[in-house]
């Protein structure tokens, strides 16, 4: 589990949102924000705050349960997000390989843009 919160950490998402997204996709079903309390150790004030940004962001969605407020998260959402900085990291990439002198390092700039490029051909495919 700690694998996905330096990931979503890595893309820009406070470590507590990454630890309610990581908890939820691996419990596999909706969890009320004490749930999420105990398995992360945040307290649920804290928790509060953040799953109203992961709600707003369409991340996280809200279930209306026996009246309980439960929480799930959105997998292709989070597909998604991982795909945008994959594309905004591949177009970066290429723009710094246009920009440089350095013919070397231009080339290895140029084969991570192209295998990027792949995975995205790849995912089109599918």
């Amino acid at each position: 589990m700690r694998s996905l919160v330096a990931l979503l950490t890595f893309i820009g998402i406070p470590v507590a949102a990454a630890s309610v997204i990581t908890t939820l996709l691996h419990e596999s079903r909706p969890l009320t924000l004490r749930d999420l309390s105990e398995r992360t150790g945040y307290a649920k004030s804290h928790l509060s705050t953040h799953l109203k940004h992961l709600v707003n962001a369409g991340l996280v969605e809200i279930h209306h349960e026996r009246g309980k407020i439960r929480y799930s998260v959105r997998k292709k959402a989070v597909v998604q997000l991982l795909q945008q900085h994959l594309h905004k990291l591949h177009i970066y990439i290429r723009q710094v390989s246009s920009e440089i002198n350095d013919h070397d390092l231009k080339r290895e700039l140029d084969e991570i843009a192209h295998s990027i490029s792949q995975l995205f051909s790849r995912g089109e495919k599918q």
